[in-house]
């Protein structure tokens, strides 16, 4: 399977009741790709509406993919994720940052998009900069 499959394999269908199956998903990913990875945790963050998961399910899946995860930005990206299962927001600014630490990493649009979405875009910044951030992999020659 390759990485598109897979994440339109577990797009709003993702097994958040199923501790297991859900790690099964993540060790998947670490074969497929670093995107794959950080779409397993895009996943886990983001549930679908009407989907009713408990925090305390999110956070543990969260747990169990930050255990099987060896990746540099992991812990970082996974804290965010957790402020979005908590009702928080980063700042434009913060999340800026945070893309910037991603922008090294061509590629990983699932990590940006968990940034994007972890931030109250109020004053419309965020975007622009996201998108100088995908320039960044997709102009290059």
């Amino acid at each position: 399977m390759n990485e598109a499959q897979f994440l339109n394999s577990i797009d709003c269908v993702f097994p958040y009741t199923d501790f297991a199956k859900a790690m099964e998903l993540v060790n998947s990913a670490i074969s497929i790709s670093e995107n794959a990875i950080f779409g397993v945790l895009e996943e886990i963050c983001r549930p679908p509406a009407g989907a009713n998961v408990p925090q305390e399910t999110l956070m543990d899946l969260i747990d169990g993919w930050i255990k099987r995860v060896d990746h540099a930005l992991a812990k970082d990206i996974a804290s965010i994720a957790r402020l979005m299962i908590e009702g928080d927001h980063l700042s434009s600014e913060e999340a800026k940052n945070a893309m910037r630490k991603i922008a090294p990493f061509k590629g990983l649009y699932t990590a940006l998009n968990i940034v994007y979405f972890a931030c109250d875009d109020a004053d419309g910044s965020l975007e622009s900069f996201s998108q100088h951030v995908l320039c960044q992999w997709e102009c290059e020659h």
